[in-house]
Formats: structure tokens, sequence, C-alpha cells
């Protein structure tokens, strides 16, 4: 883990925050349960960006981590839909694509973090207090 995560204070400010990880890739998901399970209060998950919405209008939610390619409703397209509703919610976006437009359409629609795939445990863990800092 990262050296901020350790610092109790925003490991107890993280235990405190919901987060939703949209993610279709089972063996991901396991990925993402094994880092957040442990350091937030809640961690709710969805298959694809469709589901995704609808958790997140369901559901008082903190952060939101997100796979781009998916079926259904990509997560740039979630994060859009999201947008019209809250601008200000920090969102983490996963990809393995490179691609110049979806990363200014994605900064576009104020991504605050992105991760590149494959995950790396750090990576992710860096993202996740990088968009903590901006709720405290």
């Amino acid at each position: 883990m990262s050296k901020a995560v350790l610092d109790k204070g925003l490991l107890d400010f993280l235990q405190t925050l919901t987060v939703l990880c949209v993610e279709d890739e089972a063996d991901i998901r396991e990925i993402y349960s094994s880092i957040f399970k442990k350091i937030a209060k809640e961690v709710i998950f969805a298959n694809d960006g469709q589901e995704g919405l609808k958790r997140y209008k369901n559901n008082k939610i903190d952060i939101i981590v997100t796979d781009q390619q998916m079926p259904k409703l990509n997560g740039v397209d979630m994060v859009a839909k999201i947008r019209e509703i809250d601008q200000d919610i920090p969102i983490i976006l996963i990809t393995a694509f490179n691609n110049p437009k979806l990363l200014t359409k994605a900064l576009n629609l104020n991504i605050n973090s992105f991760v590149q795939k494959p995950i790396r445990h750090n990576e992710v863990i860096y993202a996740l207090e990088k968009v903590t800092k901006i709720l405290i």
C-alpha cells in the first residue's frame, strides 16, 4: 500500500465511504473486492455501465471506480449520465486503451484519476487516495 493510505486520518475517512465499482470481468471484481473491502465502509458492485448507473441512482455513493470497456453502456458514457446528476463525485476510470479521444472526453467529464490495465494494486490504491482527498 502507498504511504498516504497508511495515514490514520485518511484511512479512518476512507472507512466512512461507499465505493461503487463497475466492472464486467469477475476476476477483476475480485481484485477490487480484496482492495476496497479492507479500507471502505461499503463496496457496491455493478457488472456493466447500465447497472452501474442504476446502482448510483439507488444508493448513496461517495466514489466511483469504473472500467471503460463494458457491455450495454461503457464507462465514459455512464460517467456522462452521472455528471448530468452530480458534477462533483470523484471518479476513477480504469482502461486498457490509450486512446487520445477517449482521454479527452474523460477529462472533459472531470474524471479525477485514471488507472491503466492490467490492474496493479498500488496504482488502484494511489488513485483511491487521490480522489479521497477531494472529499476531505
